[in-house]
C-alpha cells in the first residue's frame, strides 16, 4: 500500500473529483469543507440510521478528509442498506481502489458493469484502475502463515487415535496480478506423510485462475502425486461461476476429480456457494458440497460448510460426510489468526473430530 503521507497529500488534491465519483455529483460542492461536512451528516444519521444515501455521502466526506478506513466502514454500511444501488456499488468500488484493493475493486465495479456496461462513472473508474495497476505492479514477499492441528479418531472397530497435521507456507508475487504459494503439508498417523506443492493464481477481467501442483515423497496415506487447475470468473451481477480440476497419482493408479461449481453473493460481505464433486478413479462417484461465508466490515472472515463426497486415501475410495465451522480474526493490519473445527465421517472406516490453529502474518500491511 502507498505511503500514508502521499495518500493524504493526494487525497488533498484530489476532493473534488473523488467526492464527485463517490457520490455522483451530489455532495461535490459539500466537499470543500469535509470535515465539518462529515460532522454535519454523523448528525443526521443519528436520527436516520437507515438512510443508505447519507451513509455513501459520508463516505465520500471521509474520503475527501482523508480517513480511507472510515469511508470503507461508511460505504458497507450503505451498500447493506441498500446492495442494489448502481451508485454506492461504483462508490464501493472507487474507495476500495484508492485504498490499493485492486482486486476487490474490480470485482465491486463488473457487479455493476454486468447490469449496465455503460454506467456513469464505470470509464472513470477503468482509467484510475488501469493507471493505479501500472503504480503497484511490484513483485514483493505477501504473507507467511503457518497451521497445526489435531484430530481425535475413532475406528468402527471402537479403536482410538490421534493424529496430527501442520502447514508452512509462503505467499509472493503482485497481489493485482500473479499470486505464488508454496507450501509444506505434514500428517502424522501411525506414519508420516509430508506434501511439498506450489500454486499459481493469476488474476484476468472478471475472475481468476490457477496452476499448481504437489509431490508427496515415499507416500503412504497421500497421492504420490497431484496436478490442480481451475479457477472462476463473473456470470452475473452477484453470481460466480467456479471450477477445480486434478488429477492424481497413487500406488494403484491414477484418479481424476472434475468440481464445477457456483457461487452467489447473497448480501454485502456474504457469499454462498454449492459445487458438485465428480471423481473417476475406475468408477464413476459423485457428491456435493455447499458454503457459507461471511465477511464483517472490518476484514473479519466467519464460514460454515458442509458436504458429502467420495474421497480416496490409502489407494482406497469411500463416501465422506463432512461440517465444518471457522473464522479468520484480523489481530492488527499485519497478524491473523485462524481457527476451524470439523466433524467427518468415512463411511466404513473411521470418525473423526478435528480442530485447526493457524497463524497468518502479512507483509503487504501497513
Amino acid at each position: 500500500m502507498f505511503n500514508r503521507a502521499v495518500a493524504s497529500l493526494a487525497l488533498a488534491l484530489m476532493i473534488d473529483s473523488q467526492a464527485l465519483a463517490i457520490t455522483n455529483s451530489a455532495t461535490a460542492a459539500a466537499s470543500e469543507n469535509p470535515t465539518q461536512n462529515t460532522e454535519a451528516l454523523r448528525q443526521q444519521l443519528e436520527t436516520e440510521p437507515a438512510n443508505a444515501d447519507l451513509w455513501r455521502r459520508l463516505a465520500a466526506a471521509e474520503a475527501a478528509s482523508g480517513n480511507l478506513a472510515k469511508a470503507y466502514i461508511a460505504i458497507n454500511r450503505a451498500i447493506a442498506l441498500a446492495p442494489d444501488d448502481r451508485d454506492i456499488q461504483l462508490a464501493r468500488a472507487n474507495i476500495l481502489l484508492w485504498r490499493d484493493r485492486l482486486s476487490l475493486a474490480s470485482n465491486q465495479a463488473d457487479a455493476v458493469r454486468a447490469i449496465d456496461p455503460d454506467y456513469p462513472g464505470l470509464a472513470g473508474f477503468d482509467r484510475a484502475f488501469a493507471g493505479r495497476q501500472a503504480e503497484v505492479s511490484k513483485f514483493e514477499l505477501l504473507s507467511f502463515s503457518a497451521v497445526l492441528g489435531t484430530s481425535d479418531i475413532v475406528f468402527e472397530n471402537g479403536l482410538h487415535q490421534n493424529w496430527e497435521n501442520g502447514v508452512i507456507a509462503f505467499a509472493f508475487g503482485n497481489v493485482e496480478r500473479t499470486i505464488y504459494e508454496i507450501n509444506a503439508d505434514a500428517e502424522r498417523r501411525t506414519a508420516t506423510d509430508v506434501r511439498l506443492s506450489a500454486r499459481a493464481t493469476t488474476r484476468i477481467r472478471n475472475g481468476n485462475y490457477y496452476l499448481g501442483a504437489g509431490i508427496t515423497p515415499g507416500a503412504d496415506f497421500r497421492d504420490q502425486w497431484r496436478l490442480v487447475a481451475g479457477g472462476q470468473t463473473l456470470l452475473a451481477s452477484g453470481w460466480r461461476g467456479t471450477a477445480d480440476l486434478r488429477l492424481a497419482r497413487y500406488r494403484s493408479g491414477i484418479s481424476a476429480s472434475i468440481e464445477p461449481g457456483i457461487a452467489y453473493m447473497a448480501a454485502a460481505g456474504m457469499t454462498i456457494s454449492a459445487r458438485m464433486i465428480n471423481l473417476l478413479d475406475g468408477d464413476y462417484r459423485i457428491g456435493a458440497a455447499a458454503r457459507a461465508d461471511f465477511e464483517l466490515a472490518d476484514g473479519n472472515i466467519f464460514f460454515a460448510s458442509a458436504a458429502r463426497y467420495p474421497d480416496r486415501e490409502a489407494d482406497v475410495t469411500k463416501q465422506l460426510r463432512s461440517f465444518a465451522l471457522g473464522g479468520a480474526i484480523n489481530l492488527d493490519p499485519r497478524w491473523r489468526v485462524r481457527l476451524t473445527a470439523s466433524d467427518e465421517k468415512r463411511e466404513d472406516s473411521y470418525h473423526s473430530q478435528s480442530v485447526n490453529l493457524g497463524l497468518t502474518y502479512r507483509f503487504d500491511q501497513p
